[in-house]
Order: structure tokens, then C-alpha cells, then sequence
């Protein structure tokens, strides 16, 4: 049987990873833009790259994520 504090605890700890998960996205977004800028140069496209992952989010049900196997890729669960 799991006590209170072990319950908190693990309740804090699973909110904590959701503000990671959020923070990896925000990041691997931002380092995409800059590295495609890099390459077009002095070109905005940070409205293409949100759309594109909006794309990517809505229909293909793909994020980032840091898991090994996928290649920084995956595709969301269905429950989140």
C-alpha cells in the first residue's frame, strides 16, 4: 500500500515531467527554426514551422519526445 507521502510525492514528480515534456517541445522547436534560418538565412519562418507542427500534432498525432527508439519523434498517446 502506497502512503500519503509517496502519493504526493508521485503526483509532484508526474507534473514535473509534464513541464519537461512541454520545455523539450518549446526547445526542439525554437533549435529547429534556428537551424533552418541558417540555412535560408535572414528568412521569418517561425508561422511555417508552427504550422507544420500543428500539422504534425493534429493529423499525424507525431510530437517530439526524448525517447530513444523514435528518433526524437513519436506518436502521442491517445489518452493524452
Amino acid at each position: 500500500m502506497i502512503n500519503m507521502e509517496d502519493k504526493v510525492f508521485l503526483i509532484l514528480i508526474m507534473e514535473w515531467l509534464q513541464e519537461l515534456k512541454k520545455t523539450y517541445i518549446k526547445l526542439y522547436r525554437e533549435n529547429l527554426l534556428k537551424a533552418i534560418e541558417l540555412l535560408v538565412g535572414d528568412v521569418d519562418l517561425r508561422e511555417n514551422i508552427d504550422n507544420i507542427f500543428a500539422i504534425l500534432e493534429e493529423e499525424y498525432n507525431l510530437v517530439p519526445s526524448l525517447g530513444k527508439k523514435t528518433k526524437n519523434i513519436k506518436k502521442k498517446r491517445e489518452s493524452t
